[in-house]
C-alpha cells in the first residue's frame, strides 16, 4: 500500500485503536513505523491531543510523531521504527525462548528506564493515563541482540500520549485506559456501575499503578488481575492480595509494593522510586526472601501481599466494606485482549 511517498510494506498489528505497519520511503532504507486511524471526531481529536502533548515533551525515551498524512478515510501517523517492537511482544518471546520470565537484572534494567521516562514527563506536569506493555517499544542495540531476544542490550520509547493530559490540582474523572491497569479507585468506581457522581477522580499516582502492575507482568509473565468483565475483576481484585514468587528478592518485593498501594498517598512517585534499592543496588547482592519471617504470608501460590496498608481499625472496617461491596455493572463487558481501551468520559 502506498500513501504519497509512504510505502506500507507489512501490516505488524491490528488492534481496536488502529494498524500498524512497518514503512519504508521511497528512494530511502530507513524504516518507520505508520498507524492507520479511521477518521471521526474522536481519533481527531486524540491525534491533536497527542500532537500538543508532544510539543512539549524532548526526551530519548519517548517516541516522536515525525508525520501525520491522512486520506478521506484514514489518518497515517509515521513514527520511528523500534526493531524489537512492543515489551507485550518481548516478553512473550522470551518465554518461548527460554521458558521463564525475565530475571530481575533484566527487569532493573527495564524498569529504571521507564520510571525515568515516567519521572521526565511528571516533572513536565503530563500524565501518560494509558501506561502497559504494548506502550512500551523496545530497540535493541544490535541485529543480534534482537534475535537473542537480549533486553539488556536495549533501550525503551514510550509511545501512545493520545490519552495523556496536563496534571492539575483538581483531580481528573475521565475514565480512560486499559482496566487490567486501572488504579483501585476507578476500578471500584466501574464495579458501582460507573457512577462519577461519587468519584474522588486520580491524579498522577494513577501512572505510578500501571508501574506496579506492568513490573508485575514482567516478574511472573502474568497480569495482575484476571477477568473478562469488571465483576470478574473485581472479585479478585477485593481480595486486597496478590502472590510474587519465592525466588524473588526482597528488593524487588519492596519496589513492587511500593508502587502497588492501595491509598495513592502511599505510593512512591516516580522521583523516589528511582532512589529505591532495587534500581540503584547491584542486582547479585540482593537478597532472597526470608521464608522463616514471611512463614504466615506464604501458600501454594507463593508470597502473598496486601496492597491496603493497615494503619488502625477504621482502615480494617474500610477495606472490609470494600470487600463486601458487590453491586457489580454486568454491563460494561471487557473483551479478552489485556490492551483494550475502556472509556467513561466525565459529565
Amino acid at each position: 500500500m502506498i500513501v504519497e511517498d509512504l510505502l506500507l510494506e507489512k501490516c505488524l498489528s491490528k488492534g481496536k485503536r488502529g494498524d500498524v505497519f512497518l514503512t519504508s520511503k521511497k528512494n530511502s532504507s530507513i524504516k518507520y513505523i505508520t498507524k492507520r486511524v479511521e477518521k471521526n471526531e474522536k481519533t481527531s481529536n486524540d491525534i491533536l491531543n497527542e500532537k500538543e502533548i508532544l510539543k512539549e515533551l524532548n526526551n530519548d525515551k519517548i517516541i516522536k510523531i515525525l508525520e501525520i498524512k491522512e486520506t478521506n478515510k484514514y489518518y497515517f501517523i509515521l513514527k520511528e521504527y523500534c526493531n524489537g517492537g512492543s515489551l507485550n511482544n518481548c516478553l512473550e518471546q522470551y518465554f518461548e525462548k527460554y521458558e521463564k520470565s525475565f530475571s530481575e537484572k533484566i527487569i532493573q534494567h527495564l524498569m529504571k528506564q521507564i520510571i525515568e521516562c515516567i519521572n521526565y514527563i511528571h516533572g513536565m506536569n503530563i500524565m501518560h493515563r494509558d501506561i502497559n506493555l504494548n506502550n512500551i517499544l523496545i530497540v535493541f542495540e544490535t541485529e543480534e541482540d534482537q534475535k537473542s531476544n537480549n533486553l539488556l542490550k536495549a533501550k525503551i520509547k514510550l509511545n501512545d500520549f493520545c490519552y495523556a493530559t496536563k496534571i492539575s490540582k483538581e483531580l481528573h474523572k475521565t475514565i480512560i485506559g486499559s482496566p487490567f491497569h486501572f488504579e483501585p479507585g476507578i476500578l471500584n468506581t466501574l464495579n458501582n456501575t460507573g457512577n462519577l457522581m461519587d468519584f474522588q477522580g486520580y491524579d498522577e499516582k494513577a501512572d505510578i499503578w500501571a508501574l506496579g502492575t506492568i513490573c508485575y507482568q514482567l516478574i511472573t509473565g502474568k497480569t495482575l488481575f484476571k477477568g473478562s468483565n469488571i465483576k470478574e475483576l473485581m472479585t479478585v481484585f477485593s481480595t486486597g492480595k496478590y502472590s510474587l514468587p519465592l525466588s524473588c528478592s526482597q528488593e524487588i518485593v519492596d519496589f513492587i509494593k511500593n508502587m502497588l498501594q492501595f491509598d495513592t498517598n502511599d505510593r512512591l512517585n516516580a522521583e523516589e522510586l528511582l532512589k529505591h534499592p532495587f534500581l540503584v543496588n547491584n542486582v547479585n547482592e540482593f537478597h532472597k526472601i526470608d521464608i522463616n519471617k514471611e512463614k504466615e504470608n506464604i501458600d501454594t501460590h507463593g508470597l502473598n501481599i496486601s496492597f491496603f496498608k493497615i494503619k488502625n481499625e477504621d482502615n480494617i472496617k474500610n477495606i472490609n466494606d470494600f470487600n463486601n461491596d458487590n453491586n457489580f455493572n454486568d454491563e460494561r463487558i471487557i473483551k479478552e485482549s489485556n490492551y483494550d481501551d475502556y472509556e467513561v468520559e466525565e459529565k
